[in-house]
């Protein structure tokens, strides 16, 4: 759990998830004011929308984002909350070890990542480089001191969108394409209680916890999971209907493509 929810660092450089399983998709979203103007145009080409359709599916996206938000908001606050209960339950030298246990995690999730996207040397030090230089950022706005509500969660969103920025610069289209369903892949893997055990367990004997520090931390996931539930499934349900009224506008051999590229991107055997 630690490691999903904290360490995991190097998938917030890719998009720094801070819960469900859409915002971890976020590679392919745009600004907080509205759609990217980018993805739209890809989508387009793709498709082979006219002008009207490229207007119909700008307006359902940005409704959708519209709508979104409030619970983007919600589970970041329950994520910065989830972080300061985990750490208060460590001593003041468990907490000093903490910045160096999560980037060793981070760099072996980033290594994961690296490997299924198929990236060059060159671009694993360009990405090394974007890593270094957000890292530091992203675990500031976890600090207890940092902004909460509306302004810590509009600078986690400019954050993030300045990253996936540097990070897409490095990426080809292949591996751009790649992205969402891979990062949904990590997302499923920490959703599995066995992985996040496993994670939580080398987390712990990295930072020496004790018997009842480790149920502590248990306890304090299984608090914050409930509290997720309702609003992670809201936000996937709202998912669900976006893509519902864009398959609305698409011709039949549209939807058929747009099919396919919601297969790829959600990773195999996912449904949207």
């Amino acid at each position: 759990m630690v490691g999903h929810r904290i360490a995991l660092t190097a998938i917030a450089l890719l998009t720094l998830a801070a819960g469900a399983g859409r915002l971890l998709a976020e590679e392919e979203r745009g600004k907080a004011e509205g759609t990217r103007p980018d993805r739209l145009e890809s989508l387009a080409a793709k498709l082979g929308l006219d002008a009207q359709q490229k207007e119909q599916v700008h307006k359902i996206e940005s409704d959708f984002h519209k709508k979104a938000e409030p619970l983007e908001q919600r589970l970041w606050s329950l994520h910065r909350e989830e972080f300061a209960a985990m750490r208060k339950t460590l001593s003041e030298d468990q907490r000093a070890k903490l910045p160096e246990v999560i980037k060793s995690a981070c760099g072996q999730e980033l290594q994961a990542i690296s490997d299924k996207l198929g990236l060059s040397d060159d671009q694993k030090q360009r990405l090394m480089k974007i890593r270094q230089e957000y890292e530091p950022k992203f675990r500031a706005l976890m600090d207890e001191k940092a902004e909460t509500g509306a302004a810590g969660f509009k600078q986690f969103r400019e954050l993030r969108f300045a990253a996936h920025r540097a990070m897409r610069e490095v990426l080809t289209e292949d591996q751009r394409t790649k992205v969402p369903g891979i990062l949904r892949e990590e997302f499923q893997k920490w959703q599995d209680p066995t992985a996040r055990r496993e994670m939580l367990g080398t987390i712990a004997d990295k930072l020496g916890l004790s018997n009842d520090q480790k149920e502590q931390l248990r306890k304090i996931q299984a608090d914050y999971n409930r509290q997720m539930e309702e609003p992670t499934a809201q936000f996937k349900q709202m998912h669900h209907e976006e893509h519902e009224a864009i398959e609305k506008v698409l011709t039949p051999e549209q939807r058929t493509k747009f099919e396919d590229m919601m297969k790829t991107r959600v990773g195999k055997g996912q449904e949207k």
